[in-house]
């Protein structure tokens, strides 16, 4: 079993250092669902995003935006997900993607495994600088 560093301390900005950082489900709980209620309350959405990547057999799951931020209120979970080639964009999983986008607003990229380009831009451009265009860093979800 290979066991993940946990995740880095933020920076005195209270972002992530930039880069992807590596976590368990329960790393990333521990780290950002405690420190307030809001927080607290985006643990079992969390939860459910982790588990449809994995009923998905999503090859990776990137957290990013406020949520992996000192942010105490953050609205939201943003995600980039990588899924198979050959994932059914009209079956049950796609569906449950979809619900979770709908109930809890979160921000859920969906890549397709190969398109290297679209995730490149969204790990290191889109989600990989703030609103300020400070670099940021993700947590990829170990799945």
């Amino acid at each position: 079993m290979v066991r993940s560093v946990p995740v880095p301390a933020l920076t005195p900005g209270g972002l992530l250092p930039p880069g992807v950082h590596n976590a368990t489900e329960d790393e990333v709980v521990a780290a950002f669902c405690s420190s307030t209620s809001s927080r607290r309350e985006l643990e079992r959405p969390f939860r459910e995003l982790v588990a449809v990547a994995r009923a998905s057999r999503a090859l990776a799951l990137y957290i990013n935006g406020s949520f992996v931020s000192d942010k105490p209120h953050p609205g939201d979970i943003d995600a980039v997900v990588v899924l198979p080639k050959n994932f059914d964009t009209n079956g049950d999983e796609a569906n449950r993607i979809r619900a979770l986008h709908q109930a809890h607003a979160f921000d859920i990229e969906r890549v397709r495994d190969g398109d290297h380009e679209s995730l490149d831009y969204l790990l290191h451009v889109f989600f990989g600088h703030d609103r300020n265009n400070r670099p940021r860093g993700l947590v990829e979800v170990t799945l």
